[in-house]
């Protein structure tokens, strides 16, 4: 048995074969002191590890075990199901489908400035301009802010940065971003654990939010620099990509050329990703090559501050997205509102943590923390409760809000990020037809809003596990106890 790996299973559910095998090529890495796999664990053709785990170390680092910054905001909406037409329902999210765009802007939409303020700051920039109720800020994961006392300055920050990050940047701000990330209003079903649910502010009926974002093409420009995938598709992946920074970010491109791009790099990523999943050779082994990188240099530390800057920009990200709901509502119902942001939580970061006394570099790829009330001395709410932890099922079904357990220490203070896929987008596209999708979606009530883009077919319900069952496992197991179950109202998509 190796003991390096923490399985979160039960039922049913359990890692598919090559998931297996990069869990064994991972836990053969040397530094690596636990690796935990939570029961939305999936395979993806274009990542080096499985979604739905979390690695700890201690004086190692490894790019490849980390992806951009996305996480998950909840949101509680002072009206009830009852209290919204449709018709009021359809002007907020055209509202928002305006505001926000799926891919990246063509025109930066915030100064450099501003962005540099995002990067060193967080999430607090975005709350004092655009009227967010700051006592919720307290509520987001690292209040908001990874560099929060540790006396980092911008020209550090910056000077850690690949320089087409910072256009990049400028364009990401408002973003939703592709797959399957959301902006969803949902409905309280039912109440699973009334006491906890009163703490939270939550009744039945109740309308909410749920945003699943990220740092999107700032994040992603991070990523591709540091993780050396230039060797991926025989170093053509890495030409391309450079290829497509420098067009994107350009002044000189006109938009008409960009937006032609922006179309090819579509098909080019669906053709990339159907011939992984046909020619697995394509990835040149990569699942075996994870490389560390030593805390102690000075490479190490710069790929910490420019990861870490991207998890800054997420906060920021969703936050924003957050006032412009706040605006549509006000807009629409023609009152002044306060949304109460109740969570905002990472599942793809990379952060020091304190595991029961030992400093540990907790890498979390689809996993989001699941600290117990021990954790909060001084909030006024989690102290009692312990963190809120939002997990989304598939789109047009149920979603939870749990409350974390302390024997959350089992599964080194980790839960899951979502149901987790069956199958991998290729395999969903192939399986699964976009009108038929559609069709069965929206005859079950739930409005979609989309940008028309891609295939609706890797978003199939049926290319997700069962929601309940991950529940359940994350109950047995004492890592979460389940608070409210939701279901979908409306919701906000980008497909490809």
């Amino acid at each position: 048995m190796n003991r390096i790996i923490n399985y979160i299973m039960g039922g049913n559910i359990k890692p598919d074969k090559k998931s297996l095998d990069i869990l064994t090529a991972m836990s053969k890495q040397e530094g690596i002191r636990s690796i935990i796999v939570l029961p939305d664990i999936h395979y993806k053709h274009s990542y080096h590890t499985p979604t739905g785990v979390a690695v700890f170390t201690e004086d190692k680092i490894f790019p490849k075990f980390v992806n951009p910054n996305c996480g998950i905001s909840f949101i509680a909406i002072p009206f009830k199901r009852k209290d919204l037409t449709n018709k009021q329902i359809d002007e907020i999210f055209n509202f928002l489908q305006k505001e926000i765009t799926v891919a990246t802007r063509l025109k930066p939409n915030i100064s450099l400035e501003e962005l540099k303020s995002i990067l060193l700051k967080g999430a607090e920039p975005v709350y004092n301009k655009y009227g967010l109720d700051k006592t919720c800020l307290k509520n987001i994961e690292n209040k908001g802010n990874i560099f929060s006392g540790r006396n980092k300055t911008i020209q550090k920050i910056i000077s850690a940065l690949p320089k087409e990050a910072i256009e990049m940047g400028m364009r990401s701000f408002g973003v939703l971003g592709y797959g399957n990330h959301f902006l969803e209003m949902q409905r309280v079903k039912k109440i699973l654990n009334p006491q906890t649910a009163r703490k939270f502010g939550l009744e039945k009926d109740q309308l909410c939010i749920m945003l699943h974002s990220d740092s999107r093409a700032f994040g992603r420009v991070v990523h591709d620099h540091y993780s050396k995938k230039a060797e991926k598709l025989f170093g053509l992946h890495n030409i391309y990509k450079k290829v497509h920074y420098k067009i994107v970010s350009s002044k000189a491109v006109p938009g008409t050329i960009k937006k032609l791009f922006e179309k090819f790099n579509y098909y080019a990523n669906r053709l990339k990703s159907t011939l992984y999943l046909k020619l697995d050779f394509l990835r040149h082994g990569l699942s075996a090559k994870f490389g560390s990188i030593s805390t102690k240099e000075k490479y190490t530390q710069n790929f910490i501050d420019a990861t870490q800057s991207a998890i800054n920009f997420g906060y920021a990200n969703r936050a924003y997205m957050t006032s412009l709901v706040q605006k549509a509502f006000q807009k629409v119902i023609n009152k002044k509102i306060k949304l109460n942001i109740l969570y905002d939580c990472n599942h793809d970061s990379l952060q020091q943590e304190n595991i029961d006394g030992k400093l540990l570099w907790a890498h979390r790829n689809g996993a989001s923390t699941a600290y117990p009330k021990k954790h909060y001395p001084h909030h006024p709410i989690f102290s009692q409760t312990g963190q809120p932890i939002p997990i989304p099922g598939c789109l047009g079904g149920a979603s939870f809000l749990c409350a974390a357990l302390t024997s959350s220490k089992k599964s080194m203070y980790s839960s899951p990020h979502g149901a987790g896929r069956k199958f991998d987008r290729p395999e969903a596209r192939g399986k699964f037809k976009r009108k038929d999708v559609l069709k069965n979606l929206k005859s079950s009530g739930l409005k979609i809003y989309d940008y028309g883009k891609g295939n609706t077919g890797e978003e199939s319900p049926s290319a997700f596990k069962n929601i309940h069952n991950v529940i359940k496992i994350v109950e047995d197991h004492g890592i979460a106890k389940p608070v409210v179950e939701m279901e979908p109202v409306a919701v906000l998509k980008g497909w490809t």
